[in-house]
């Protein structure tokens, strides 16, 4: 089933981080950082509306069902690597249906979510707000954190979930966050509801963090590394943020088409590109 999604582009946290200091931080996530655009190799970009074969793009049937793809064939090989497709099937634990948050104004739901086929390895959880005795489907705003849904919002009903700390190693989160929380309630009065789901249940952001993540789980027999042109972490995200999608569709409650993603990057089910 396709759903249609608008995406909305926000500056990420690192980045504001980064601001805040004088000098721009030289390994973001243990990876170096170039802010010289002088030391960018030379390139050339490819004619928008030239095919690969040098056939000129005359009319939109030619747009939509050759070059385009091309394109978008192109940023999944060489910016976010090709994502495997969608399990055929993935468990759902909802272990908590409908309980009442926000002084009465919403219902709170939180879904497990196993991410890989037939086991329960990988969990993602999910956490979402609906504005309560809503009588129609809700459209979702929904996020990704970099902390646990519990200290995600101000809401001690939360399950408190597990984050990875510095030293790469996953513990409690029991302790208060470190951004501060986000105000759900502007979006339950606006008749919106609220989801989100922490990264790192998905694909930890440090060097060594592959092995813990969704990845290392779709290796070839004797692989030890996704392929040149396969997901590295920011499709990883997508490919399970898709897997919430999937959730979505299934929840009577919730408007599948009418839902907005807050976020970095472009996600589309089982794919880091194009929801359309």
């Amino acid at each position: 089933m396709k759903t249609s999604f608008t995406i909305i582009f926000f500056l990420i946290i690192k980045l504001s981080l980064a601001q805040q200091s004088q000098e721009p931080p030289k390994l973001v996530a243990g990876f170096p950082v170039n802010y010289d655009e002088a030391t960018i190799p030379p390139y050339t970009l490819p004619e928008l509306l030239t095919l690969e074969n040098g056939q000129k793009v005359t009319n939109s049937d030619t747009w939509m069902n050759e070059r385009r793809p091309e394109l978008l064939s192109f940023i999944a090989e060489l910016q976010y690597g090709k994502t495997p497709p969608a399990p055929k099937s993935i468990a759902y634990e909802v272990f908590e249906k409908e309980s009442d948050a926000l002084n009465g104004k919403a219902i709170r739901r939180q879904v497990r979510i196993y991410l890989t086929e037939n086991s329960k390895a990988h969990p993602m959880d999910l956490l979402i707000y609906l504005p309560k005795n809503s009588i129609e489907k809700t459209p979702i705003f929904f996020t990704i954190s970099f902390t646990a849904n519990n200290q995600t919002v101000d809401d001690p009903g939360v399950r408190v979930g597990e984050i990875w700390n510095k030293e790469g190693k996953k513990v409690k989160a029991d302790q208060p966050g470190m951004f501060r929380a986000t105000n759900v309630e502007q979006f339950i009065d606006a008749g919106y509801g609220f989801a989100t789901v922490y990264y790192g249940d998905i694909d930890p952001d440090f060097k060594k963090g592959f092995e813990h993540g969704i990845r290392q789980e779709f290796l070839k027999p004797g692989e030890t590394s996704p392929q040149e042109d396969e997901w590295g972490t920011i499709s990883a995200w997508s490919w399970g943020l898709s897997r919430a999608m999937d959730y979505f569709e299934k929840d009577e409650q919730i408007d599948a088409k009418r839902n907005c993603f807050n976020g970095s990057f472009p996600i589309r089910k089982d794919s880091a590109l194009d929801r359309n």
